[in-house]
């Protein structure tokens, strides 16, 4: 060991340089996925507290007090897509998004209340976005992403595919949030 230590012809320090190479792979791969979970989680976490303001704001409040549920499906998705761009613009990292698919929907129906067998209004926004985020170059290789999704309310799945081999350090991740208001 203490002979291969002390070689002067260089065949530690090739050793060196490509465990010095490896680390910093890593270090930058580590990186990359804790800032991509990051963004993921704040732009779902965006997109789920203003899919509540949303709702609230496209309910008839008038119509409401005499019992009757009206909601605005078109000022209900103007004012989420308002809100939820207002907010993601605020975050660095995120260089684009863009809508995929919306869906704004109002029924009423007792999924999702339990055993309490007794119909409801509801209101949900079911929505998916797609985003751009600042990586390293190294890692964008993925050729494109299909990703299949679980719609609970119908019990049926959905695919939202996209072509992001861009190989310019800008990640597209998609999101999927669903918010819906239950009024009893």
């Amino acid at each position: 060991m203490r002979r291969w230590w002390n070689d002067k012809q260089g065949s530690f320090a090739i050793v060196v340089a490509i465990v010095v190479f490896v680390g910093a792979l890593t270090v930058t791969a580590f990186i990359d996925m804790l800032s991509r979970t990051y963004l993921l989680n704040e732009v779902q976490s965006i997109m789920d507290v203003s899919g509540t303001s949303a709702l609230r704001t496209g309910v008839d409040e008038v119509q409401l007090r005499t019992g009757d549920f009206a909601l605005d499906r078109d000022l209900v998705e103007a004012n989420y897509r308002r809100m939820v761009e207002e907010q993601v613009r605020s975050l660095s990292k995120i260089v684009g998004y863009q809508f995929v698919d919306m869906d704004v929907s109002v029924f009423q129906s007792n999924f999702g209340l339990g055993q309490t067998g007794k119909p409801r209004w509801q209101g949900m926004i079911d929505s998916t976005m797609m985003i751009q985020v600042e990586a390293s170059p190294v890692f964008d290789l993925i050729p494109g992403a299909s990703e299949t999704f679980y719609n609970a309310k119908n019990s049926s799945s959905f695919q939202v595919s996209y072509v992001g081999k861009t190989e310019d350090g800008k990640v597209e991740l998609l999101v999927r949030s669903v918010t819906r208001v239950v009024y009893r």
